[in-house]
This record gives structure tokens, sequence and C-alpha cells, in this order.
């Protein structure tokens, strides 16, 4: 899957799906992003050097699976499929399970934390400000 901006100028206007086993547990928005996909580059170019082929992951939408009640966890066989409209589709056969290595908070550096704390403040405000004018999206 490979796209260009002269393809789709504003990636918040997908929609991406993820489906477990042909069952959807995930739907949503990439304008329901707390950070803008262009300004998540533009803050890590200022450490990397993003090249032809490479990924990068945002995070996921609601709907993840210990979240839920039961909690809901992929295992071995299970079929993971993830789609972004008009991009395309991405998945398999669940191999394996791994186990997602936490990093303390104490290991991530200062700078980095303020960023992260300056853009949801923003994020915040910015949100505050469309709900007093009104301009409340409907998947609130």
């Amino acid at each position: 899957m490979l796209t260009t901006t002269d393809e789709i100028p504003d990636p918040a206007t997908l929609h991406l799906t993820t489906r477990l086993n042909d069952t959807v547990v995930q739907s949503a928005d990439v304008s329901d992003l707390i950070f803008p996909i262009a300004e998540v580059i533009a803050y890590l170019s200022r450490w990397y050097t993003f090249l032809p082929g490479d990924v990068l992951l945002t995070g996921t939408p609601a709907g993840v699976g210990v979240g839920r009640k039961p909690p809901l966890f992929i295992k071995k066989n299970d079929v993971l499929n993830v789609e972004i409209d008009r991009i395309g589709r991405a998945g398999g056969i669940v191999v394996r399970r791994v186990r997602a290595r936490r990093v303390p908070v104490t290991q991530v550096r200062p700078q980095v934390l303020d960023r992260i704390l300056h853009l949801a403040q923003r994020s915040e405000r910015l949100r505050a400000e469309s709900d007093e004018a009104g301009d409340v999206s409907e998947h609130e």
C-alpha cells in the first residue's frame, strides 16, 4: 500500500477499520487522532530521517482488546486485517502473541515528555474553542 499526497491530500479524511476474524473491532476516522499526521511527521523529523518504505505507527483507535468487557486479545491463528479507505487492506494470520514492552516514563527524555504535554494541552484548547463556537463534531 503506497499513496502520495496528490492522491490523498488530507489523510484526516480517511477511515480506518480493524477486523478480527471478520468481525469489526475498531472503526474510526483518522481525524480522531490526538495529533494530526502532518504534525507527528514534522515533530519526529527533528530526530529521524524518513526513507521510502518506512512505516509510522501512531497508535490505535478506540476498541482495543484490553478495554473490552470481557477483554479480547488476539491469539495464534486469528486473522487480523486493517483497512484504510482509499489506500487498501493489510493483514494476515497471527503466528504468535508477543507481549509489549512498556518503557517507564522515567526512561523517556524530558524534552519528549514536555512536547507531548504541550501538544496535548494545545489539542484540548483547540477542542474547547471549537466547542465554545458550537462547532462540535457528530462523533463526540
